[in-house]
């Protein structure tokens, strides 16, 4: 605001409801302040551009250069902040626009905090399903509605096995399109994507490089979404549950098999480069990525 920025109070907000808001009211960026779902004494300034997109690291050097060397202005005029309408039944008009209507068959139970929950809990209502406290399904959502876990009958799915019942939700539901997959996803999504004669890409990790690759020309809405909305994701989910009507067990049973064995092994930061670059000499099948090292096996995946 000593800038010289208008600045508008959207209130509180679940993330992807800031991505809406973004586009929905005009805005130039955001900055989502938001806790941590993992530490309370933990606050996040999430920023993102004029399409509700997380930056590119790139750009966030800029913005970090800026505010180091103090390249900033001061206004001669300061702007009142402004406040927001109502945004989460305009959210919720959006996303039901482009969902089809009707009672659904399927039930589950939706854990989220209060709050952002009963919020989430009309907006499934609206859709059509039935929450059901006792049901077998149960979808747990995080206050920020960025991070979500499937369980089934009291076991939670492995991060695999709901990657790729994702993945498959996806090629079915947009048989055009190639998914989009940060580099850390598991490759049983690549198997999938084999399996049905499909395509899974894998871009940098990063969200805002991830998000980009996302919404590169070309792709359709629900493409460019998929997974940055959570609320939208999961009701295409559903929908995709409710058409196969088969259960979790049956379409868990039918998923590539990947078999997995992981150690964590303590390296300090400042010889990270030196191990990496001694193992890509000594072995043959290892190849450098962005985020570590890629092991190929003969008949076996990464």
């Amino acid at each position: 605001m000593a800038a010289g920025i208008r600045v508008i109070d959207l209130g509180v907000l679940p993330t992807p409801v800031c991505r809406f808001a973004v586009g929905f009211l005009g805005l130039r960026g955001a900055c989502h302040i938001k806790a941590d779902t993992q530490k309370n004494d933990k606050i996040w300034l999430h920023l993102m551009d004029a399409r509700g997109r997380d930056f590119t690291p790139s750009f966030i050097r800029k913005i970090e250069g800026l505010f180091w060397r103090e390249e900033t202005r001061l206004a001669g005029e300061i702007f009142p902040r402004e406040r927001s309408r109502p945004l989460i039944p305009a959210y919720r008009e959006w996303l039901l626009d482009r969902y089809p209507q009707g009672e659904k068959k399927l039930s589950f139970s939706l854990l989220c905090p209060e709050g952002p929950g009963r919020w989430l809990e009309r907006i499934f209502s609206k859709a059509g399903f039935k929450l059901m406290a006792n049901a077998p399904l149960k979808m747990v959502v995080d206050r920020n509605w960025e991070e979500w876990q499937m369980i089934y009958q009291g076991q939670p799915l492995t991060a695999p096995q709901q990657q790729a019942l994702l993945a498959w939700a996806f090629f079915e539901l947009l048989p055009e399109e190639d998914l989009i997959v940060p580099l850390t996803v598991s490759h049983i999504v690549e198997m999938l994507a084999d399996s049905l004669g499909r395509k899974a890409v894998r871009v940098k990790s990063h969200p805002g490089l991830w998000q980009e690759a996302l919404a590169s020309p070309g792709r359709g809405f629900l493409a460019s979404h998929w997974q940055l909305d959570t609320p939208l994701t999961l009701l295409c989910f559903l929908l995709w549950l409710e058409q196969r009507e088969k259960g979790i067990p049956e379409l868990l049973a039918t998923l590539p098999s990947l078999y997995v064995s992981a150690r964590s092994v303590y390296c300090p930061w400042e010889e990270k480069g030196r191990v990496m670059r001694s193992l890509i000499s000594q072995e043959e099948g290892l190849s450098p990525v962005p985020e570590g090292l890629r092991v190929q096996r003969e008949g076996g995946g990464p």
